[in-house]
């Protein structure tokens, strides 16, 4: 009897999470597999791939994640590859948060490579053209 009744609240408690798991709203979810996609992308920025991180940069650019600020900066900043820095200031234009786009702007006056103040520069012109208030 003891069995039946352990049995009955055992499958009563997993029928219970199922249920609440299936009314999840839809925008929780969607949280979660974004704040999922967005750490696997900053691990990314880490990888010894140069293509990986590449795309890591480019990708957090796109989905605007905040919390890729800090190291895109950093490679922004001290990275040794000319084409990982100018990946790295795309997108923090593109996440269009004050501390990425003064690091752009800093980067294309004070950078070593010419490329990269070249192109830091054409950045922070095109961000300055879409967000000035005229």
């Amino acid at each position: 009897m003891k069995t039946a009744k352990m049995f009955f609240v055992l499958s009563l408690f997993l029928l219970s999470s199922i249920v609440v798991k299936a009314v999840e709203p839809a925008g929780v979810k969607e949280l979660k597999k974004f704040n999922q996609i967005e750490k696997n992308l900053i691990i990314g920025l880490t990888s010894e791939n140069e293509g990986l991180k590449l795309s890591s940069a480019y990708y957090l650019g796109e989905y605007q994640a905040e919390n890729a600020i800090l190291p895109l900066m950093a490679i922004l900043k001290s990275n040794q590859k000319d084409c990982q820095r100018v990946a790295a200031a795309l997108s923090l234009i593109k996440i269009n948060n004050p501390r990425g786009v003064f690091a752009v702007k800093r980067a294309a006056i004070f950078d070593d490579s010419e490329y990269v103040r070249r192109m830091c520069t054409k950045f922070y012109a095109q961000y300055v053209k879409d967000y000035s208030t005229n």
